[in-house]
């Protein structure tokens, strides 16, 4: 019995011919990520780390800001970049924040980004209760010196 076949279409399995079930979409690279505010951008400088693999529509990301300045934002943390823009069909991504380094939070909480629908952009979050979410304020990310290091899989328009 027929398990793989590989075609002009890309990698199939269990002898599988519809061209929607190819395993034909494979990328990896790096990208640019910016950290700013939701109202005013202001300026951002440091050395940043920023990949991406892409397999079908879902997307990976690991990225690290370190040792970097952000001065002159407002508003709510969002940064702009994403690799792909992020569908409005599946639910939020899901994130891992490993390194908030001189970053200051109000509380012990939760931290989480997600990949907002239909653009390019991630927006930090932070749950206060079981209901609620709380966005994380720019000024917290602001001044020198601080390091931001997460990974986050969403899906791609």
């Amino acid at each position: 019995t027929e398990r793989v076949k590989i075609d002009t279409n890309g990698l199939k399995f269990n002898g599988d011919t519809a061209t929607a079930n190819a395993l034909d979409d494979y990328e990896e690279g790096t990208w640019s990520p910016v950290l700013g505010g939701s109202v005013v951008p202001g300026t951002f400088s440091g050395t940043l780390y920023a990949s991406y693999t892409k397999i079908g529509r879902q997307v990976s990301i690991q990225v690290r800001l370190e040792n970097y300045t952000l001065t002159g934002a407002s508003g709510t943390v969002k940064i702009t970049g994403l690799p792909f823009t992020a569908a409005s069909d599946m639910p939020y991504s899901v994130t891992h924040v490993g390194m908030t380094l001189g970053i200051i939070f109000t509380n012990t909480r939760n931290q989480s980004l997600y990949g907002a629908h239909n653009t390019s952009d991630i927006y930090g979050i932070q749950s206060v209760s079981g209901a609620n979410w709380a966005s994380w304020v720019v000024s917290n990310f602001m001044g020198s010196g601080k390091y931001l290091q997460f990974t986050m899989t969403y899906a791609a328009v």
